[in-house]
This record gives C-alpha cells, structure tokens and sequence, in this order.
C-alpha cells in the first residue's frame, strides 16, 4: 500500500513498523477477537510492542535536537510511559485503547516448537498456511543474531497465532520473508523460494 511503498524497510526506522503493527493491526485484531484465548494472544503483543517502542525513543520520528533525544532516553528508562510514545500513540488515536497493557504482565509460554517446512502442502487454508509459516520465520530469526528485526517479530509471536491477527501477519509476513534472504543463510533462502513457488504456483503435489 501507499505507506509501505513510502517506508521501504531498508530505509525506514523499526519503530516506525512498530507503531504501524500495533496502531493499525493489533488493535483492530484485538477489538475482533472471537475467544479470550484470541485477546490474551493479541493482548501479549500490544504489550510486548508497547515496551519496544519505550524502549526505542522517538529520535528516528523528525529531527529532534540532542537535548529533546537525550530527555527522551532518559523518559524511556522510567516505568511511566514516555511523553513521546503518549504523543505518538495519541496521534494514532489509540492511546485509550492500548494505555492499560502497559501495566499488564501477560507470558508466553513458548512450549510447543514451530513446525518444519513445507507449510503450504499441509495446511488446509491461508490463515494456516501464513501463521505456520511465519512462525518458523520468526523462529529463524529470533536466532539469528544478524537480524536486526528479531525483538519486533518475537514479540508478535503470539499474535500470528490467532486467527484474530491475521492482518497482523499479513503485514509482517514480507518482512519475516525479507529478513530471512538479507539476514539468514542459503538454507533459509532454499526454504523460502521452495515455499513462495509451491503456493504461488498452487502446487499441492510438491516440486523436487
């Protein structure tokens, strides 16, 4: 869309992707949440963003001067929410919304490993063919220590999990596939274009 097109990762700032998952995807998918099982896993990422974009400070939202940076920093090292990020997520018009998951301490159990390739050949519809192979994207990325997306995907581990969060992983997804060629190695480049062919090319026998 024309916000991507204006943001092309290799030159926009990850705050900037962060704010857009959790101001335009994540709230909406929280909002449409069909279980509470649904909403803890949207919610679990609303939360773990939240920290991220504290965390990160707004120096790559304008020209700030030194000064506004370094009083910034300093906001993020404090258990109250920044100014900037306040700002920012009023800008958004979800700070009502979102404001109450920064006190909350929702986990995720990571107990179950994500699946191993292909993904498209065993899944019996989009949502299951997206979700399970993003997982393992994120999976391979969060160990990978050259990724410079990693602490974003990880944090929406939970909520490409739900059914909810499809948009969510729909907007990660070029992402997690940009990651893994830039960042991963020749194995991970072969998963990726085997797969992209295989659904691409609706092939459900599979290809050698």
């Amino acid at each position: 869309n024309e916000w991507r097109l204006s943001h092309p990762p290799w030159k926009g700032h990850l705050d900037r992707y962060q704010l857009r998952l959790l101001s335009r995807h994540l709230v909406t998918s929280l909002k449409s949440s069909p279980t509470i099982l649904d909403q803890h896993k949207i919610s679990f990422g609303i939360q773990e963003l939240l920290k991220l974009l504290n965390e990160s400070g707004s120096s790559n939202y304008g020209r700030a001067e030194d000064g506004a940076k370094k009083e910034r920093a300093d906001e993020s090292t404090n258990s109250s929410m920044s100014q900037w990020l306040r700002e920012k997520l009023e800008e958004a018009d979800v700070l009502n919304v979102v404001e109450p998951f920064w006190t909350t301490n929702y986990k995720q159990a990571d107990t179950a490993a994500a699946k191993s390739p292909p993904f498209f050949l065993k899944s019996n519809s989009y949502y299951a063919w997206l979700s399970s192979f993003s997982r393992f994207l994120i999976s391979r990325s969060i160990s990978n220590k050259n990724s410079i997306w990693r602490s974003f995907f990880y944090a929406c581990r939970s909520a490409i999990r739900s059914n909810a969060g499809i948009s969510a992983a729909e907007f990660l997804f070029p992402l997690l596939i940009l990651d893994a060629v830039c960042f991963g190695n020749s194995h991970d480049e072969t998963i990726v274009v085997r797969e992209l062919v295989s659904s691409l090319s609706f092939d459900t026998v599979g290809s050698e």
